[in-house]
């Protein structure tokens, strides 16, 4: 029973090996996820401020101030943050008070998919907008960002 137990330790032992990570992946404070190709070798510097990576692929440089961890991945990522809007949404007085950038829609709707208010695009500077709303909660679109709001 014993050789056997050991036979069994030293093949799954051999049959073992190790992940390839062929990718260096920086991630940013603000969630952006950039891999850089490693394959073939890499150069990293540092200066007082910033962290250069360079392979034969473009060269990737970040803040130092900016960066949040960097680590060995076998894929590449693609993950870059979301671009937000400056938006400022807060509810005071039974309204709902809008401040929204030019250019984008503002919607607002009931939990269930029903449509409470479409406001006008502004074409130029911060839109304000007050719409009175009863207690409730509430999803607000303003251009491709969306918003829960409780109404109390």
């Amino acid at each position: 029973m014993r050789i056997l137990s050991l036979i069994v330790a030293l093949f799954a032992a051999t049959t073992i090996s190790a992940q390839r990570l062929d990718y260096l992946t920086f991630r940013l404070l603000n969630g952006n996820e950039y891999s850089l190709n490693i394959a073939s070798g890499a150069t990293i510097t540092f200066t007082n401020t910033s962290l250069v990576a360079q392979t034969t692929e473009p060269s990737l440089e970040f803040s130092l101030t900016d960066l949040e961890a960097l680590f060995f991945t076998a894929e590449p990522t693609g993950i870059n943050g979301v671009e937000t809007l400056d938006v400022s949404l807060r509810y005071t007085g039974g309204a709902l008070h809008v401040v929204a950038p030019a250019g984008n829609p503002v919607n607002v709707y009931t939990l269930d998919g029903r449509t409470v208010a479409t406001l006008k695009k502004c074409t130029n500077g911060n839109e304000r907008f007050s719409l009175p709303l009863t207690k409730g909660i509430y999803v607000v679109r303003v251009g491709q960002q969306t918003f829960k709001i409780l109404a109390q």
